[in-house]
């Protein structure tokens, strides 16, 4: 069976990119732009996701806030979560961690 990967991108170009080389090996992909979509794609099926992309700097609620309110529901909090950014700082780490 094959694993199951949420994209997270305000970034359609990025999405598409990132979305593409998972899919040539051998992932199933779905994509969304911001935390609103993705909380109704994870609502969809609770356990049908393996992992989540999401990328850290995107408008309105970013990257820290989306992990934030995945990790608030109880059925996500063991759910790996990889967050991406073009434009990575020395404190984003340390961030990503605390926002889960």
């Amino acid at each position: 069976m094959k694993k199951r990967i949420l994209v997270i991108d305000d970034e359609e170009i990025e999405r598409v990119s990132i979305q593409a080389q998972l899919i040539s090996e051998g992932y199933q992909v779905s994509t969304c732009p911001e935390v609103t979509c993705a909380l109704k794609e994870l609502g969809k099926d609770p356990d049908g996701y393996d992992i989540i992309l999401c990328d850290i700097r995107m408008p309105g609620l970013d990257g820290y806030e989306t992990m934030k309110r995945i990790r608030a529901q109880e059925r996500f909090r063991k759910l790996p979560i990889i967050t991406l950014t073009a434009k990575a700082m020395p404190e984003d780490r340390e961030k990503c961690l605390e926002a889960g």
